[in-house]
């Protein structure tokens, strides 16, 4: 038998050849896997988070056994180093750990929602706080009371050096408790817009509608107003203000603006858009629409199409849309013998016949004048309307179901009853040739009632007498019952 001695170094020196070898060996099957795990992450079958969480649990799995044989072949300076490697390696576990528990799965895969980078970011410095308390504590044995107690000049230094970086800490805390908004949000804060897309520690980033980064220190949004558009509603509210000539009746522009509207796929129905006359500036009438858009990203496109469909609309409609107060716009001679001759063939309308001039001139002038070429459809059977066409030049065509059933001239009229009772048009009414008509609308008649009560009786006796100019029969006066259209007339006029 040999030297007891001699075997006993000699086993020294293998155990420590062995460790070297087996330590190289670790290092090259981890970097043999993480070639294997970056390919797969690369390819998108596996999240980086979770590939770094897998080569670190097998490279644990490798130095764990490594270090206890180390141990036991008291190879101290091997064992020291692989120690170290397990040390750091446990840390990047828990880092990853975190990322791929709570960052993937619990807020991407069963939330289903963006991952909060401030609460990741917390979750992790907790945990590496325990554990580096439990190294130093019961690893290491060193007394952290001591420890503490000397570096209090230099931790009170560090601290009042650092008061920027500390308050941008405890402003993102704040912002994390409070949450003015939430990560995907539209925000303006300190005359910087964007949307927001995520919280640190000390900075909040926004991409702005330029698509710039936009980072800004937490300190500085706790002092400033927060504007949030997409809370509490992700819709985003518009005003837009049209000016219109006074020559047109604000009915008819409402109506317009108000089909405009209900048109638009980026205007919202829920909560109903508006159209409001706002006020009377020195040249125009000015309306304002006020509506939603669906998301604030969809504002400037839905801004573009609803004014771009206004121009189409008020072409459509015959409204004018005003010059400059500055410009001179010659009047033509004829004006007063104009209205004059709408006042006789307003005269020749039953409904109109009892008016003493004053009031016909009056509802001439808040009345609109519309010229139509030959073969344009004025009206269309069963759409809403709330005027009254008196034709002062020309001849149109009147259709219920696709056939043709009268024709009107110079100073016939129809669509009383939907001026009066608000119901659909019932039928078709085209210009055969070139048309001038006179759009009487509902504000304007309403002037007239006010002023002759006595109009009333008339408006009754030509409920019970005919269905209108309309081309129709007087079946639905039949049916329905002159009490009841009467009776929705005064609601509409609110003169019950």
């Amino acid at each position: 038998m040999g030297d007891p001695e001699a075997g006993f170094i000699g086993l020294l020196e293998y155990g420590s050849n062995a460790g070297v070898t087996a330590f190289v060996a670790a290092l090259i099957v981890s970097l043999v896997l993480y070639w294997q795990g970056f390919r797969l992450q690369r390819r998108g079958l596996i999240s980086k988070s979770l590939m770094r969480l897998g080569l670190w649990c097998i490279l644990l799995c490798i130095l764990f056994p490594l270090d206890i044989f180390l141990d036991r072949t008291r190879n101290t300076v091997s064992s020291h180093i692989v120690s170290l490697f397990m040390v750091f390696g446990i840390g990047l576990v828990i880092v990853h750990g975190v990322n791929v528990v709570y960052g993937e799965m619990m807020t991407k895969m069963i939330r289903k929602r963006p991952v909060n980078q401030f609460h990741l970011d917390l979750t992790k410095f907790f945990l590496l706080l325990v554990y580096a308390f439990f190294i130093f504590k019961f690893i290491m044995q060193v007394d952290l009371g001591s420890l503490f107690t000397s570096s209090a000049i230099i931790t009170a230094v560090a601290v009042f050096s650092m008061q920027d970086t500390i308050n941008s800490i405890v402003s993102g805390l704040i912002l994390q408790m409070e949450k003015p908004f939430s990560i995907g949000d539209r925000i303006c804060v300190a005359g910087m817009e964007g949307a927001c897309q995520g919280v640190t520690w000390r900075y909040t980033t926004l991409k702005s509608p330029d698509s710039n980064l936009l980072v800004i220190p937490n300190n500085l949004i706790i002092k400033e107003k927060i504007v949030n558009f997409s809370s509490p509603i992700p819709e985003f509210r518009l005003h837009l203000r049209v000016g219109v000539s006074f020559d047109v009746p604000p009915v008819k522009v409402k109506a317009a603006l108000a089909e405009v509207l209900a048109k638009s796929p980026l205007v919202c129905k829920a909560p109903a858009p508006e159209v409001r006359l706002k006020e009377f500036a020195e040249s125009k009438a000015i309306y304002e629409l006020a509506y939603y858009a669906p998301r604030y990203d969809d504002a400037g496109r839905s801004q573009d199409e609803v004014l771009a469909q206004v121009w189409y609309q008020f072409k459509k409609d015959g409204i004018s849309l005003p010059y400059p107060a500055r410009d001179i716009r010659m009047r033509r001679k004829n004006t007063e013998k104009r209205t004059l001759e709408i006042v006789t063939l307003l005269r020749r309308v039953p409904l109109f016949s009892a008016l003493p001039d004053n009031d016909l001139e009056l509802l001439a002038m808040s009345s609109l004048t519309t010229t139509l070429p030959a073969g344009r459809k004025i009206v269309s059977q069963g759409e809403k309307g709330a005027t009254l066409f008196i034709i002062l030049e020309g001849e149109v065509s009147v259709s219920r179901d696709n056939a043709e059933v009268a024709r009107l001239q110079t100073g016939d009229f129809f669509g009383e009853m939907a001026l009066l009772t608000g119901e659909p048009r019932q039928a078709d009414v085209a210009a055969v040739s070139e048309t001038m008509c006179l759009e009487v609308d509902r504000e304007g008649f309403r002037v007239i009632l006010e002023k002759k009560p006595e109009t009333l009786q008339t408006i009754q006796q030509m409920f019970a007498s005919r269905r209108g100019g309309d081309g129709q029969d007087d079946d639905r006066v039949n049916n329905e019952g002159e009490g009841n259209l009467f009776q929705r007339f005064l609601k509409i006029f609110n003169m019950n």
